[in-house]
């Protein structure tokens, strides 16, 4: 399969044109399904004009394309993949808000609980499919910028410990005739040019290592440890320069043939802003992000069937809160009886309280955790 996308480097040299070039994408292979923000290519990428210089040369190269119809978010807000149908029907919600008949209504952050949950009804909103597809296209649009940002920043990183990165490329579908007339959701693919990365991601290294000893405990193997170091290297050379990876998992983590580390995906980091001070950006690291949460991986969080963040009760509302996230996240009722026993109480299932002049509910636990079940603590990168 060929494509034709538009191609802008980063940084602009002397030697490349200010204009974004035309080139065509070769896709040789997937080298990445389960990305939740888009696909990975290896890719054949040629300019149109035999006599150009892509700074690639006559390398394949990584195309990474973010496009909202595989984009999922992890949002229990809704549970369905795009289809045509889909895309149908919200192209006529998109001509009738044109058209004045409908209102547009702002972006609905749909992995925000708060936004998504109804407490009167005691369940979750239901949203419209247009709303649905405008916070994918959101997200999707706030993940590819936050990426370039990363990248561009991480320049001295590039080549040794992040892959280098080439620059953007926007791909239009061509499927589309009246895209004047349309939100640029239907049409507008961003995307990245990435060096390709040969090699074996942390995840497959180390289950691989794993299954050679069935003895295997808490504690990682000596290549484990040294795969860690290297990473945690990277990591911390990339706060120096103003940002933090935020979403480090060994899939994140590849290992190439001759040894050396390379980690992807900058899409969710943490950037600097200008107007924080070291001591600022330091405290704002503190819990943990990056260092600790890969030490955390590395100690055998993996191996272990987890249940969700371990939660205490509120001292206004008791567990009102932590049930509500236990049945709403936890929906899976064979995962939920796994790690829960239900806890028999007192219908209504709370008290009334003053609190501070207002009288509140305070609820009972519904849901105790079995024992020996392992919970985590996302603020200390430790197993509790």
């Amino acid at each position: 399969m060929t494509l034709d996308i538009s191609f802008t480097p980063h940084p602009v040299g002397e030697t490349m044109a200010h204009e974004p070039w035309k080139l065509s994408a070769e896709l040789i292979r997937p080298l990445a399904a389960d990305f939740n923000n888009g696909c990975v290519f290896l890719a054949n990428v040629r300019a149109r004009d035999p006599g150009a210089i892509l700074p690639w040369g006559d390398s394949n190269v990584q195309l990474k394309l973010l496009d909202r119809r595989v984009c999922e978010p992890s949002s229990p807000a809704y549970n369905r993949p795009w289809t045509e149908a889909v895309e149908d029907q919200i192209q006529s919600v998109w001509r009738r808000i044109q058209a004045g008949e409908l209102l547009d209504g702002p972006v609905v952050d749909l992995c925000d609980f708060d936004a998504i949950y109804d407490e009167e009804k005691n369940d979750l909103r239901v949203f419209d499919d247009w709303t649905i597809e405008k916070f994918r296209y959101d997200c999707m649009l706030r993940l590819w910028r936050t990426e370039v940002s990363a990248y561009n920043r991480l320049r001295p990183l590039q080549g040794h410990g992040i892959p280098r990165f080439f620059g953007t490329v926007q791909l239009r579908r061509s499927d589309i005739a009246d895209s004047e007339n349309l939100h640029p959701l239907f049409y507008h693919v961003p995307g990245l040019l990435l060096e390709y990365t040969d090699g074996q991601d942390l995840y497959h290294f180390s289950e691989a290592e794993t299954r050679k000893d069935d003895t295997t405990g808490t504690f990682p193997t000596d290549e484990e440890q040294t795969h860690g170091r290297a990473a945690l290297d990277v990591l911390r050379r990339a706060h120096s320069l103003g940002v933090s990876h935020n979403d480090i998992r060994r899939r994140n983590i590849i290992v190439r043939p001759n040894g050396s580390y390379v980690i992807i995906d900058w899409g969710c980091a943490l950037l600097r802003s200008a107007s924080q001070t070291d001591a600022d950006w330091t405290e704002g690291l503190t819990k943990p992000q990056d260092l600790h949460e890969l030490r955390w991986w590395l100690w055998g969080r993996w191996r272990y069937d987890m249940s969700p963040w371990a939660r205490e009760p509120e001292p206004k509302y008791g567990y009102k809160h932590a049930n509500e996230r236990i049945e709403m996240f936890v929906r899976n009722k064979r995962r939920r009886a796994q790690w829960f026993e239900e806890i028999p109480f007192r219908e209504p299932g709370f008290e009334k309280r003053i609190v501070d002049g207002e009288e509140i509910e305070w609820h009972y636990e519904r849901w105790r955790l079995r024992p020996g079940v392992h919970t985590q603590d996302m603020y200390d990168g430790k197993l509790l």
